[in-house]
């Protein structure tokens, strides 16, 4: 037996053993189309997809092409470093939160946390006031009067939200109104203790520090900085119609290779060429927009290392020809 009928001589049985010349000698017997630049792993799971039948599993590899596979190449360090940064950020916004939660030291004028009380001591990120004493929002009271400050600081912040309100501009809260809302909570307080930005305005009683919420503090800076808001919507719009349009390519590739199947039958089925223009003509009636697609179509088809192209006549008219198995 000569070297080259060695070479081409198949093993079924053990698919690893065989060559990629080999593996391509298979492929022909089985009549399953395949691309030259496919892997020898490739291979193997396309010939495994036939013995077992499985045609999703088939063209799921059928359709793997060279960026793909140098995706999958790359794809797991990269998803990796992007898991290790949004890990590493995620832990650093979890760490200047729980920062800010904590008071700072006699020495300590970090941002990521809060001010040390009037009348209190802080020590490793506690405050403790002295003995007869409570903390409060506003620091250090006497304990007989906890409960009154921190009701006046629950009054306080409603205030301030309120007068910070972006959605609905609220009118000043009316001190009948106040007192039903805050019974607890006498007015006199507000006038002694400054601390609270709540003041006393003829029969209203309003906020002198309002505050916002993260989404209008969003709409306001949006607000104050039209360039940035624009350059975002436009790169939203960009961003939109690239995924339409990547969406869009991706069905027209997947309806150029239903189409070039159905080319690939029609060639099987006869001994003849076939000119291309007729076997546009054909898939016209499957396809009516195929003259968008018809480049994509034509290179799906010549994939096929059954397929031969030539050329024909005066005009030299390109046509395809199945090539059957010599046997």
């Amino acid at each position: 037996m000569s070297e080259n009928s060695t070479e081409l001589y198949t093993h079924w049985e053990d698919l690893e053993s065989n060559t990629i010349a080999q593996l391509h000698r298979m492929l022909k017997d089985l009549e399953i189309p395949y691309r030259l630049t496919a892997s020898k792993s490739e291979l193997i799971e396309v010939i495994n997809c036939v013995i077992n039948k499985d045609k999703n599993g088939l063209k799921e590899t059928y359709l793997i092409d060279k960026k793909q596979r140098k995706y999958e190449k790359y794809a797991g360090p990269i998803k990796f470093f992007i898991a290790m940064v949004l890990i590493g950020v995620f832990l650093e916004y979890i760490r200047i939160v729980f920062r800010k939660g904590q008071y700072c030291g006699e020495n300590n004028t970090s941002i990521t946390c809060k001010q040390c009380p009037d009348g209190a001591k802080c020590k490793k990120g506690k405050a403790y006031c002295l003995p007869g004493s409570a903390l409060t929002p506003i620091g250090c009271k006497p304990v007989q009067y906890r409960r009154i400050y921190k009701a006046a600081a629950r009054a306080s912040k409603y205030l301030a939200y309120r007068a910070g309100d972006c959605i609905e501009k609220q009118q000043a809260l009316s001190i009948q109104r106040f007192i039903y809302l805050f019974p607890s909570v006498p007015l006199s307080l507000f006038e002694h203790e400054t601390d609270f930005s709540v003041a006393l305005a003829n029969d209203s009683i309003i906020s002198t520090n309002p505050q916002q919420t993260i989404f209008c503090k969003t709409m306001i800076y949006f607000e104050d900085h039209e360039t940035i808001t624009g350059s975002l919507i436009l790169f939203a719009f960009i961003y939109i119609g690239v995924l339409i349009f990547r969406f869009k390519m991706k069905q027209k590739e997947e309806i150029a290779r239903d189409l070039a199947q159905q080319a690939h039958k029609i060639l099987l089925a006869s001994d003849k060429q076939i000119y291309i223009y007729d076997m546009k003509v054909q898939l016209r009636d499957k396809y009516p927009k195929i003259d968008s697609i018809w480049n994509s179509v034509i290179k799906a088809v010549e994939e096929d290392s059954h397929v031969v192209v030539g050329n024909k006549g005066a005009r030299y008219e390109i046509y395809w020809k199945w090539i059957h198995n010599q046997g």
